[in-house]
């Protein structure tokens, strides 16, 4: 009986930071998505597909992040390099390390392929 109730809180307490784990992951998207909304939509579009408010006043258009060709050959290295140095036209966003990685990982999930 004492090693099916220490079995259970062992099973409780590692389904509690599971969960945790998803609830840090879910709030991260939802960062993410804020950010991109406050500071990427306006050129590339709600649906990530390059088309937002500003766009049609770019040459060359906004990138398309909903192109898995976009996904095949820009690294993440790469989408953190064009926030933070900005190109092209796209002046850089300054934003923290881990506001980066929450919008990369926002738009991975959103707009990937």
């Amino acid at each position: 009986m004492k090693k099916l109730m220490i079995f259970s809180i062992v099973v409780l307490f590692l389904s509690m930071l599971a969960l945790q784990g998803l609830s840090r992951a879910a709030d991260k998207i939802d960062t993410g998505k804020d950010l991109y909304n406050k500071n990427c939509q306006v050129c590339h579009g709600i649906n990530g597909d390059g088309k937002g408010q500003a766009a049609p006043g770019f040459k060359p258009k906004p990138t398309n992040f909903t192109k898995s060709r976009f996904w095949k050959e820009t690294p993440e290295k790469d989408i953190k390099n064009a926030i933070t140095k900005g190109e092209g036209k796209m002046k850089p966003i300054a934003l923290k390390p881990d506001e980066i990685k929450a919008i990369t990982e926002y738009m991975a999930k959103t707009f990937k392929k």
